[in-house]
């Protein structure tokens, strides 16, 4: 894909910004990290609250079919050793 002027001011503006945002993180952070703690804290404890629920009903589930499936293959290893068993006696 070539690359033209278009796409290249664009490009260029994102490298300016960021840098300039790195450079002055600090600052940044020392000035609205109280302000975005105070801010954003309820809601993004809301959102992993929510999250881990529904990453715990996930995992209850699969390991719910997990032990299904887990309890239907003994029981076919234990009904083949059965049947070896048998047709050797």
């Amino acid at each position: 894909m070539p690359v033209i002027r278009l796409g290249l001011l664009p490009f260029t503006a994102g490298v300016v910004v960021g840098a300039t945002a790195h450079a002055a993180y600090p600052k940044l952070k020392e000035k609205f990290g109280p302000q975005v703690k105070e801010t954003l804290g309820p809601i993004v404890s809301a959102a992993l609250a929510g999250a881990g629920d529904a990453v715990g009903e996930a995992v209850r589930a699969v390991s719910e079919k997990t032990g299904g499936v887990q309890d239907a293959m003994a029981e076919a290893a234990r009904r083949a050793s059965h049947a070896a068993a048998s047709a050797r006696s």
